[in-house]
């Protein structure tokens, strides 16, 4: 894959992630605020880091594909994650 195409998919990457969503300065209120927002919507939320912005969301379970993609964005950068 061409670096153009790898830059688009850790621009996804990104939006998917990071864009739009609330950001908190702590794991603790982020954990707070998936327990509460999954009783509210009765469906089960984690806290996690934010691999691009470095602050805390709340989202679903990442999926296995999801997470290989973002250890090999982490390890050797835009050329791994598009592989």
């Amino acid at each position: 894959m061409n670096a153009h195409k790898a830059r688009v998919l850790v621009h996804r990457m990104e939006e998917n992630s990071c864009l739009g969503k609330r950001e908190y300065l702590s794991l603790h209120d982020a954990r707070h605020a998936a327990s509460v927002v999954g009783k509210k919507i009765g469906e089960c939320l984690v806290a996690h880091q934010c691999l691009f912005c470095r602050l805390f969301h709340v989202g679903h379970r990442k999926s296995w594909k999801r997470i290989e993609g973002e250890q090999r964005l982490k390890t050797g950068g835009y050329e791994a994650a598009a592989k």
